[in-house]
């Protein structure tokens, strides 16, 4: 069943790219424990979305995470986010990312740095973690 849900959400959002103005993007966000890679997608210049995955896990124990966020302040140079997310195994239930996203355009083209923190509440060991990450971001280029 959560196959199902995964595969319905990844093709919703590539029917959502090819239909709308959005933009895609590939993440990597790395920690002291853990690293994640990701498939954005931008729907304004407000709200964007990501699925992620855990990359530094055994295969057998990798979830998938499915966040949405909104863009508090967006300029040029910089983004300061929120967003709420969660994964589909309530293993590691809620999580509030916040962060700090830089245009880095201007030194390689199509690309952001992030910085993010991350309260989570895991709902089956019934404990609140704080994960931390550094992050890259590339962006697609939009279909003119």
């Amino acid at each position: 069943m959560k196959s199902k849900i995964i595969l319905v959400t990844v093709l919703l959002l590539v029917l959502l790219t090819i239909k709308s103005f959005g933009q895609f993007s590939a993440s990597y966000y790395t920690s002291k424990e853990y690293s994640k890679v990701g498939i954005g997608f931008d729907f304004s210049r407000k709200v964007w979305g990501e699925i992620r995955m855990y990359g530094s896990m055994p295969y057998k124990n990798a979830r998938p995470e499915v966040v949405v966020y909104y863009n508090f302040t967006n300029t040029e140079k910089y983004s300061i986010y929120g967003g709420i997310g969660g994964s589909p195994s309530s293993q590691y239930g809620i999580m509030i990312p916040i962060g700090f996203k830089i245009n880095t355009s201007k030194i390689l083209e199509n690309t952001g740095l992030h910085i993010e923190i991350e309260p989570t509440y895991d709902g089956v060991k019934e404990r609140s973690y704080l994960y931390t990450a550094i992050g890259f971001r590339y962006y697609f280029k939009n279909k003119e």
